[in-house]
């Protein structure tokens, strides 16, 4: 009644079904599909980076494996709703973008985490004062 397989390879992937019989006569199931799904792989984490007071950036992260493909960045571990790509876009940033960020990539495999990315916002360091022009007297 049970047909199991101790370790799947891609020569086990297709279609099964089992046909009964008795003595009363046979019957035979519907087909059956068996599909093997990667879980995904980062292979690009997101980088950390620096910004100033209004500047923009982008966090990605590039994934393989089977598709489709969930995304669910965080920041200092509090999920960012509506972003749901591989890309995370900070743009006018503010003090309050400074962070730790990482994303959770899924499918129906299973998920992975990135590695955390620290984006740093500041203010703009003032260019430094131009040197004072020499009058009359200091010639």
């Amino acid at each position: 009644p049970v047909y199991s397989l101790s370790s799947v390879g891609t020569g086990d992937l297709g279609s099964y079904y089992v046909s009964i019989n008795n003595p009363a006569g046979s019957t035979v199931s519907s087909n059956v599909s068996l599909s093997l799904f990667q879980t995904p792989v980062i292979v690009s984490q997101p980088q950390s980076f620096n910004l100033n007071v209004s500047g923009f950036g982008n966090l990605n992260v590039g994934v393989m494996g089977d598709a489709p493909f969930t995304y669910e960045w965080n920041k200092n571990g509090e999920v960012i709703q509506a972003v749901t790509g591989d890309v995370y876009q900070i743009t006018n940033a503010q003090i309050s973008d400074s962070g730790n960020y990482f994303v959770t990539v899924s499918n129906m495999a299973g998920s992975v985490q990135s590695d955390i990315a620290v984006i740093t916002v500041s203010e703009p360091t003032p260019p430094p004062p131009p040197p004072p022009i020499p009058t009359g007297d200091n010639l």
